[in-house]
């Protein structure tokens, strides 16, 4: 993260009156604001003066007086992460008062100057704590540039401001309000708290986990989805309807499923050391929707050290194969289970650690979720998420007929080596559309290479990245689900490249992964150049290493990116 320039001079021309708290903020602050790094306590003395000059009455006061008004000089807050990027500030907060502790996300948009979005995103995140623990008290606030703060990522717990509009209110009370007559700002607001939820889970994930892979290299991902499997937010290279459909009929409340088996139905992971947990998510008996998460695990087996042969030419060979199995059934542990996944690893604690920071991490989407059937009701809850897919599918039919041609055009790469000695290996696909359905044809892509390069792709990871792709060029901040992904029609060959046809190894496909990626984007070079990106390094260098004795079963694995 690029270190931001804050000069006294910006501050105090950006928002005089608020100059000398700000200026107390930023000190207390410091370099971690560009590190990324640790939390800083803050508490109230230099940030209790009321706002005068910016901050009229009829507004709302701010919320260092709303909280010092309500806990006295009882309260401190921490900045526990942040990020600035170019059009955003994200800021995670802890408020503990009384003794009590909540933590919530606040954002606001970064207009140039980091320090006035930075307290801005502050204040936002300290209101929702403040309505996460005083429901009853009055949460409108006016943020460090003197406006109305108007909520952007609410988290799972809502703002009063937003609980004393008439209209969330009424939906709130009434469960009947749901099909047409549901107000426009509750998938808003469902949409936002999924963010935030998803944004929370992340964390816990990356900083529970003991994997390198998980803590180190990010390779880990979470979701949430309706009752019928379809993505909300995050993302997943699990087809979960397909899943749920071949292996998991019976679901019932306390269940949660693992699975890592990318042939199985539905797939899983890319490959076996993605592990996934789905936990289904029930409102009293009725299936509301599902939480996941995935990482990739330390060691499942196989021959070599992290389970990463360079030189395997069969799944066979790459480690443990787990199906979709219960791993809790009707909220009972399966010990049987765990005894067997602890049996084929060389690391049993650390993966019996990052299985169980999986669990957690779903458990923690289940509990938003149920949070916003709470507030909202049942019905409006599942309107809200059917709007949300509906709003997805409504921009790609409007994207697809602008960036894909009527006429069929065509991009390929290579992939030079398998790690057996063959090679190189196309990548081809061809696009067009047919009115506002998306083609994407992969058919001259090689055929399924002898080494563990190979892909076994659902055809919705591709319809999500496809989907991603466009949307994030168009509009960063956009959260895209799964409402689109019935406009692409992908096209997948059989015992190709990126489809292999079992039981083909999978092992490295990261090497298949990142050139795919590149093929997208250089096809759309041909219809759609303002969204074209220069290609990366299209590859992920693996560096393992292992001490003389490899008896110990010591390993460290870094991954280079370029």
């Amino acid at each position: 993260m690029n270190k931001p320039d804050l000069s006294l001079e910006e501050l105090a021309d950006a928002n005089k009156s608020e100059f000398d708290r700000l200026f107390a903020t930023q000190m207390a602050l410091g370099t971690p604001i560009a590190a990324g790094g640790s939390a800083q306590t803050l508490t109230s003395p230099h940030l209790t003066e009321k706002v005068t000059d910016n901050a009229p009455s009829a507004v709302g006061p701010h919320i260092t007086t709303l909280l010092t008004d309500t806990y006295a000089k009882a309260w401190s807050y921490e900045i526990v992460e942040h990020n600035v990027e170019p059009g955003e500030v994200r800021v995670l907060c802890r408020l503990t008062a009384m003794g009590q502790t909540r933590m919530q996300f606040g954002t606001a948009v970064n207009d140039g100057n980091i320090g006035i979005a930075l307290q801005r995103a502050t204040d936002d995140a300290l209101a929702r704590c403040h309505a996460d623990l005083a429901p009853n008290t009055h949460a409108d606030f006016v943020s460090a540039h003197g406006h109305q703060s108007t909520p952007q990522v609410p988290g799972p717990g809502p703002t009063d401001a937003l609980r004393q509009s008439e209209h969330i209110s009424r939906v709130r009370k009434a469960n009947t309000r749901a099909g047409d007559d549901v107000e426009k700002s509750v998938p808003y607001i469902v949409e936002t708290a999924l963010r935030s939820a998803r944004g929370e889970m992340e964390i816990v994930l990356v900083r529970s986990a003991m994997s390198s892979g998980i803590r180190l290299q990010r390779d880990a991902g979470t979701m949430i989805a309706d009752a019928n499997g379809h993505l909300l937010v995050g993302h997943t290279e699990t087809d979960l309807p397909k899943m749920l459909r071949a292996s998991m009929p019976d679901l019932a409340p306390g269940d949660v499923i693992l699975h890592s088996d990318p042939y199985s139905p539905g797939g899983a992971g890319g490959h076996l050391n993605d592990w996934a947990v789905v936990t289904p998510i029930f409102l009293g008996t009725r299936l509301v929707g599902f939480s996941s998460a995935y990482g990739h695990m330390t060691d499942i087996g196989s021959e070599s050290l992290g389970s990463n042969s360079v030189t395997t030419h069969s799944i066979f060979g790459e480690g443990l194969r787990v199906p979709p199995i219960k791993l809790y059934n009707n909220g009972k542990l399966n010990h049987e289970a765990l005894a067997i996944l602890a049996s084929n690893t060389r690391a049993p604690a650390a993966n019996h650690n990052d299985l169980m920071t999986l669990v957690a991490v779903t458990k923690i989407g289940e509990a938003r979720v149920l949070e916003l059937c709470a507030r909202f009701g049942e019905q409006s809850y599942t309107r809200a998420s059917e709007i949300l897919l509906e709003q997805t599918h409504r921009v790609m039919r409007a994207i697809i007929p602008k960036y894909f041609p009527i006429e069929p055009q065509s991009f390929e790469d290579y992939v030079d080596d398998d790690g057996c000695g063959n090679g190189p290996f196309r990548l081809k696909v061809t696009i067009w559309r047919e009115e506002d359905k998306a083609y994407l044809d992969w058919t001259g892509t090689d055929a399924q290479a002898f080494g563990p390069i190979n892909l076994h792709l659902q055809e919705s990871t591709l319809q999500n990245l496809v989907g991603r792709y466009l949307l994030r060029r168009i509009d960063p901040e956009m959260e895209p689900s799964g409402g689109g992904n019935s406009l692409f029609d992908i096209t997948l060959p059989e015992g190709s490249l990126i489809k292999a046809a079992f039981h083909a190894a999978l092992g490295s496909r990261r090497h298949v992964l990142g050139r795919l990626r590149d093929v997208i984007n250089g096809v759309f070079s041909h219809s759609a150049d303002s969204l074209v990106v220069a290609a990366g390094e299209s590859n992920q260098g693996l560096l393992t290493f292992i001490p003389e004795d490899a008896t110990q079963g010591i390993a460290l694995t870094e991954t280079h990116f370029g």
